[in-house]
């Protein structure tokens, strides 16, 4: 069975994933997004019977589990493709490449992170029929401050606000499609680090899988600590769950950004069981956000030449899959 997390970005979304990944047969590898690269540029090798077609997209694959962010147990090249992958689409290759990293760790389930997984909701729900999703959650003033100190998210917390508007926004109605199905679950950042023996049942209720403790164990797991240590915005995962971070915007934050952030995301805040702290008014508070944004950008932390080099090598290779122009609907 394939899972689905749908979250916004410092969202927890890669947290979620990992205590996911630490039940003993769940399988949750480092973020690979190949599904939206690849689901989002199919069109671009054109028909995938020819040869040269179907060549050309194994080899793409290849080249971007190659340049991933975070390292997995298992390595794929071109010629593992090639010979066993036995349908020529591109659902044989995902099964192919998540299940044989669930088997090398011994498990029979895979939950698969994707930044704005919603928007390939069509395609997921067309090739993964019976999946469920878990839809995860976060106060947009943490997730602001999140993304604001983040060296990997230019933009500022009117940025923020704007993807955490929309990824809401939209992960809403798909919660709405799907909550009568029994097809998706809501969870709150929040709830997950203050009660997490509560929340981490429910999940494996709502997933069929038996109650694992060791879930809360997930910072043990070697590979979860070699990535924690190879990307700075994955430093966490390599401590336990920390019960105290949520409302951190309250020392992080100018009253101005916080005060911008609840007169945008009040309704979806409100929706989602977050309490506003100022009483909303007619008063826009995008221009003095912009001037103080202008003025007082943060020093950005600055990556390591090896983390620079992993993440330069994995847009080389989106950038070569976007440049593809082979493709012809009408001869």
């Amino acid at each position: 069975m394939f899972f689905f997390v749908i979250s916004s970005e410092r969202s927890g979304s890669n947290l979620i994933t990992k205590v996911m990944d630490a039940h003993p047969d769940c399988c949750g590898p480092s973020p690979l997004h190949m599904i939206r690269v690849f689901s989002r540029n199919l069109f671009r090798y054109g028909d995938l019977q020819l040869d040269d077609n179907w060549s050309a997209l194994i080899q793409d694959v290849a080249d971007l589990t190659h340049a991933q962010l975070g390292k997995w147990q298992t390595g794929i090249d071109a010629g593992d493709l090639l010979n066993d992958v036995q349908q020529r689409d591109l659902k044989s290759i995902i099964e192919y490449i998540y299940l044989r990293e669930a088997t090398a760790q011994g498990k029979q389930h895979v939950v698969i992170k994707e930044n704005r997984m919603h928007s390939m909701l069509p395609y997921i729900l067309a090739t993964f029929p019976d999946t469920r999703f878990v839809y995860l959650v976060r106060d947009p003033r943490d997730m602001a401050l999140s993304w604001k100190m983040s060296p990997n998210h230019p933009g500022g917390v009117q940025k923020a606000v704007d993807i955490w508007s929309e990824d809401q926004t939209h992960g809403l109605e798909v919660h709405g499609y799907l909550k009568s199905l029994n097809r998706i679950l809501m969870m709150r950042y929040e709830d997950l680090v203050r009660t997490p023996e509560t929340q981490t049942k429910r999940l494996c209720e709502f997933l069929g899988l038996p109650a694992a403790p060791e879930m809360l164990n997930f910072h043990q797991n070697r590979l979860t600590r070699e990535n924690a240590e190879r990307l700075k915005d994955w430093r966490n995962l390599g401590q336990p769950l920390m019960s105290h971070n949520t409302e951190k915007y309250k020392a992080g934050l100018t009253e101005v950004e916080v005060r911008y952030i609840e007169s945008t995301c009040a309704p979806l805040m409100e929706a989602l069981g977050y309490p506003l702290d100022y009483s909303q008014s007619d008063e826009d508070f995008a221009e003095p956000l912009a001037e103080i944004e202008a003025k007082s950008v943060p020093e950005p932390e600055v990556l390591s030449v090896s983390e620079q080099a992993i993440r330069e090598k994995r847009l080389a290779v989106i950038y070569r899959i976007i440049a593809r122009k082979n493709y012809h609907f009408f001869e």
